[in-house]
């Protein structure tokens, strides 16, 4: 599941939504070689039994870009691309902090990019994986052993 932005285009006659759309062009303006140009990427985080999974669209980024910071229970993930022709220059960045539960295996974390698609995986710990529990019969069990009979 993706979360995306919905675009909605503005009739004729509602004169809010062509202010709108009228100024929202002030903000397309280059940066220079001295500003950054901040990225707000889109995410998700899945979780199953065995680990997490933090999806991050990073569109137009090469892996060389990116960068994944792991200290104490919290990931950073930033990535940086600089674009520059003859007129102009301008960086894109993108940075994100994640507060990692208690339950990761944080020495185990790894990381996949392919199509623009940043996914790190977070596994659990083994004591934080869920088990079954089988149910013994009275004979045999530890219940015998802690129950004095009769």
């Amino acid at each position: 599941m993706r979360f995306v932005t919905p675009y909605r285009r503005a009739t004729n006659n509602d004169i809010f939504s062509e202010m709108e759309k009228l100024f929202s062009d002030f903000n397309r303006t280059p940066v220079n070689a001295s500003n950054k140009s901040s990225f707000d990427a889109v995410y998700e985080v899945n979780e199953n039994d065995e680990k997490f999974k933090l999806s991050i669209d990073l569109p137009g980024f090469k892996k060389e870009d990116i960068h994944i910071d792991l200290k104490e229970n919290q990931v950073a993930i930033t990535a940086e691309r600089k674009r520059e022709n003859k007129d102009e220059k301008y960086t894109m960045y993108f940075e994100r902090y994640f507060t990692l539960p208690t339950n990761v295996a944080t020495e185990q974390v790894e990381a996949q990019f392919e199509d623009g698609v940043l996914n790190v995986i977070l596994p659990k710990t083994t004591a934080a994986k869920a088990r079954r529990i089988e149910i013994q019969s009275r004979s045999g069990g530890t219940q015998e052993k802690i129950t004095p009979s009769h």
